[in-house]
């Protein structure tokens, strides 16, 4: 395991037993066997390692999702119930981050991990809609969204009852289990009723792109809009230059062409545009930095 790594896991243990704002940055140094100046190497705030906490238990659910999607052989749902049964393993693998997050310590510890904690949910509803979609075809999309946030809930609940709880289920049966109740979900839909969540009403959630290629679109498409901000803005030319160049750096280190992104150069490119930003150009960069986040973890 990274240093970086064993940093994160020693935070998510400190943080599910003693809470976020009860632990220190120096009880995380002395947890992890480094030096409270070494911290600072590797994070710059004990914020910084929350949101590194959650991006890093979710990098691994969806990274293998995703290759648990591209098994040959496998019905879809077959597929979903092999998805779910990683996702819950996981979950129980990783009981602090769980009993971090099932908590309240760190809901609200600054917009960044808001953004990336909504990100999360937003995948996740995606995911579990989309699958919905598939195991049971076109006609159950307009209430699909319904099926999923029932799904998750289930999910939660179950999950309440084992970690925090400590009641003994098994979790190779839980996944069947729970594809047998949406079902019977699924068949208790009629084609006449209303669903109570509709895709108007959660068009903030599931308006994310489901693809690295959509993704990567609609990155490209808010920084020709950043440039055409640029242009118009009052700025030195020094500046407007320097701005421009630090967006077709950033586009270049995201193109397709470069099929491992380097994080370091984006994270510096894009503290280089917030840096050289005016004001007018500060929603849309923070909205250009949640799009590349998600589209890195993905």
């Amino acid at each position: 395991m990274s240093r970086k790594n064993t940093i994160i896991e020693s935070a998510m243990k400190l943080f599910a037993h003693k809470g976020y704002h009860g632990t220190s940055m120096q009880e995380i140094a002395d947890n992890s066997g480094i030096a409270k100046a070494s911290l600072y190497n590797h994070f710059k705030s004990k914020e910084d390692i929350a949101i590194s906490i959650f991006k890093y238990h979710y990098e691994i659910l969806f990274k293998t999702v995703s290759e648990i999607g591209k098994e040959p052989g496998l019905s879809p749902k077959e597929q979903f119930t092999k998805q779910l049964t990683f996702q819950l393993k996981q979950f129980y693998e990783h009981k602090d981050f769980i009993q971090m997050r099932m908590g309240e310590q760190v809901i609200k510890v600054n917009d960044e991990l808001n953004d990336v904690i909504f990100n999360i949910r937003s995948a996740t509803l995606n995911w579990y809609s989309s699958q919905i979609q598939n195991i049971y075809g076109e006609w159950i999309k307009p209430y699909a969204i319904d099926c999923a946030a029932m799904l998750n809930g289930i999910i939660k609940e179950y999950l309440f009852f084992v970690i925090m709880d400590e009641k003994e289920i098994d979790l190779e049966y839980m996944a069947p289990y729970l594809i047998k109740r949406l079902d019977a979900m699924v068949e208790s839909y009629s084609s006449m009723e209303r669903p109570l969540l509709c895709e108007e009403l959660m068009e903030d959630f599931m308006k994310l792109p489901r693809t690295k290629a959509e993704l990567l679109t609609e990155i490209n498409n808010e920084l020709n809009r950043l440039k055409e901000e640029a242009e118009r803005t009052v700025l030195s030319e020094s500046q407007r230059q320097q701005l421009l160049s630090s967006m077709a750096a950033l586009q270049e280190e995201l193109s397709t062409e470069n099929e491992q992104p380097k994080k370091i150069v984006i994270d510096a490119l894009l503290l280089m545009i917030q840096t050289q930003q005016t004001n007018e150009m500060a929603k849309d960069t923070d909205k250009l930095k949640t799009l590349i986040d998600y589209y890195l973890s993905q």
